[in-house]
């Protein structure tokens, strides 16, 4: 795996706000990962979450290949549901 850059025409700003995160926690989503399972540190809404807020240009199974697979697109979570770390989904 490796990092996933900030798409064009958005910010880590942008997208934390529509997230309901702080930026650093977007930062963290799209650098950290398992590099045993290639598993980003982020949990599934928060996946879900940059997915949708970015139009796919950050894709969910890109960030959490074992909750979805290449093409499955989850329903956009609420943002009281967001997490950094934590996965339930």
């Amino acid at each position: 795996m490796r990092t996933i850059p900030i798409p064009p025409n958005h910010s880590a700003k942008s997208i934390a706000q529509a997230c309901g995160v702080g930026a650093t926690t977007i930062y963290q989503a799209l650098a950290a990962f398992d590099p045993k399972t290639g598993v980003h540190l982020c949990s599934g809404p928060l996946a879900a979450a940059i997915h949708h807020t970015t139009g796919g240009a950050v894709t969910c199974w890109e960030l959490r290949p074992d909750l979805w697979a290449n093409g499955q697109v989850p329903p956009a979570p609420h943002v009281s549901s967001y997490s950094s770390t934590s996965d339930a989904a």
